[in-house]
């Protein structure tokens, strides 16, 4: 019997132009009538997730930050913040890839050095809350998340400075085409997950999961029905259980669906 529910958000459960399954509220309200919980889980700020859900008047439960926050029935139950000296190192490293804009995510706020005003205008998608600085170091938050974001060079950056710089110390993945997200050690989509069932008393056999991209790896490998998405990268479809169609074709729907209709 599955009692947890667990979807990435862009280029999964969201279609290609950032929006919502047409029938998505209809179905997630079934879900909650079943009594089953649904974790929408994401790279993105918390703000950033909630905003996508914002007019619909459902318990959502909420992993951001790619794992750094978990937020249940409108509590936060789990944060790890990265300690100033880290940050730094952090700092040092992404500022030096040409191009790009670095954010700092709080749970409230982000603050951004940003490249170009083209960055500025993809950014507020993404960091609808932010404060756009010229010097990251001079920030006094508690900070869970560092992000680089290039248009072009993503990938390359990470192969090349973050993750020879950084990827020993920290948790550092690419979490899109643009984007590269460095987190503490250890803290990825999968443990948060886990640490929510844990409290919920969720096993592993019933609980699904769906993702698209390498920052859904382990969240995927922590359940035992997982599903990638047609659209997916090449890592996620081997590690998936099954894969399916794409986000534009609102697969994540469709399986739902079919799980709830054959109870």
């Amino acid at each position: 019997m599955i009692k947890l529910i667990a979807t990435d958000m862009d280029h999964t459960l969201l279609k290609s132009d950032s929006t919502l399954p047409n029938s998505f509220e209809e179905t997630v309200s079934r879900v909650f009538d079943e009594n089953i919980q649904f974790v929408l889980a994401s790279g993105r700020t918390l703000f950033s997730i909630k905003k996508k859900v914002q007019d619909i008047n459902l318990p959502f439960s909420f992993i951001s930050d790619n794992g750094a926050i978990i937020e249940h029935n409108n509590e936060i139950i789990h944060f790890d913040s990265i300690s100033k000296e880290n940050l730094d190192r952090i700092i040092s490293v992404l500022e030096q890839a040409e191009q790009s804009s670095v954010v700092l995510c709080g749970i409230n706020t982000c603050y951004v050095k940003c490249y170009s005003d083209e960055h500025k205008a993809m950014l507020y998608e993404y960091y609808p809350v932010s404060v756009f600085v010229d010097d990251l170091r001079t920030v006094e938050d508690d900070i869970v998340k560092v992000t680089l974001m290039n248009l072009t060079d993503a990938q390359q950056i990470f192969d090349e400075q973050a993750n020879p710089n950084l990827g020993n110390d920290f948790n550092t993945v690419v979490a899109g085409k643009i984007w590269i997200d460095v987190m503490n050690q250890g803290i990825n989509k999968g443990k948060a997950l886990s640490i929510l069932r844990d409290s919920l008393n969720v096993d592993s056999s019933e609980a699904m999961a769906f993702g698209d991209y390498n920052n859904d790896l382990e969240m995927l490998k922590s359940v035992d029905h997982s599903y990638a998405m047609g659209n997916a990268v090449d890592v996620i479809k081997e590690a998936a259980s099954q894969v399916i169609g794409t986000n534009d074709e609102e697969a994540v729907i469709t399986i739902i669906n079919e799980r709830l209709n054959t109870k």
